[in-house]
């Protein structure tokens, strides 16, 4: 069973492995990112989670998809 939920702090490693997955995923489709996985996950941790509401999807334990709002704007999905 699939449930949705606010991501909190301790969710960024788990929401940034989510986003490199799908990344990786998906490439050619999308170009290959371009930062290190460590740099991702320090962005994650720091700017994101605490700057903007992050939901996951959750299959538990695991985070399958995520998306990050800045207000009424989707910033990301994966």
């Amino acid at each position: 069973m699939i449930s949705m939920r606010t991501a909190a702090a301790q969710d960024a490693a788990a929401v940034a492995d989510c986003y490199l997955r799908a990344r990786r995923a998906a490439v050619p489709a999308i170009p290959p990112s371009v930062h290190p996985d460590a740099e991702v996950r320090a962005w994650f941790a720091d700017t994101v989670l605490p700057g903007q509401e992050v939901r996951v999807a959750e299959a538990s334990p695991a985070v399958v998809a995520m998306m990050v709002l800045d207000g009424d704007w989707v910033e990301q999905r994966y």
